[in-house]
């Protein structure tokens, strides 16, 4: 099935808590305290940098509040943060509040090849679960679908790509799993 994965961009706001060291000196992670609990994130090069400018301007004390911009990623059904930026928040804004905001960077793609073996092996009828599914949870404008040429996997067909991910041998049951499995998180 290979590997499935779709990125979103957040924001994490929170209170510092502490660090993830690696041979007891390198900062690979940074732990904030939100309303999902304590978030382990990831740092980038970038966010690196950016947490080391932060340091020269003034010592990161625990419960100081920042904002950080982070990719989330779903790797094979578990989600890992990655920090690009990170920032000092603005303690007044705050006010105890914490924030997890998300902002959908583009929507979830889902192409359905449409040329010979996979048409003869079902694909109308895979095309046609996927546009009936997302038209029943009402995700038309977070999930666009497309009929494709040949995705080069001809022997497996039905083939589907999702956000650059490739499956094969789709049945319209699967593929109507598969858009639960990577339908956007919707606000609660």
């Amino acid at each position: 099935m290979g590997h499935e994965k779709y990125k979103t961009s957040v924001i994490v706001v929170g209170r510092f808590v502490g660090y993830d060291l690696k041979d007891g000196y390198k900062v690979k992670r940074i732990k904030l305290l939100t309303p999902n609990g304590i978030q382990s994130i990831k740092l980038s090069k970038e966010a690196r940098a950016s947490l080391f400018r932060i340091t020269l301007e003034q010592p990161l004390d625990l419960g100081i509040a920042l904002r950080i911009q982070a990719e989330k990623k779903f790797d094979d059904g578990e989600m890992v943060l990655k920090a690009r930026q990170i920032d000092l928040a603005m303690a007044d804004g705050l006010d105890g509040e914490m924030s997890y905001v998300e902002h959908r960077i583009q929507p979830v793609q889902i192409q359905v090849c449409d040329r010979g073996t996979c048409r003869k092996r079902g694909s109308q009828a895979v095309y046609s679960a996927v546009c009936q599914s997302i038209q029943d949870q009402g995700l038309s404008e977070q999930i666009s679908v497309q009929r494709t040429g040949c995705l080069k996997d001809c022997k497996r067909g039905v083939n589907v790509q999702i956000n650059g991910t490739q499956h094969s041998q789709v049945c319209p049951l699967k593929a109507v799993q598969l858009v639960n499995r990577h339908k956007p998180a919707l606000p609660v």
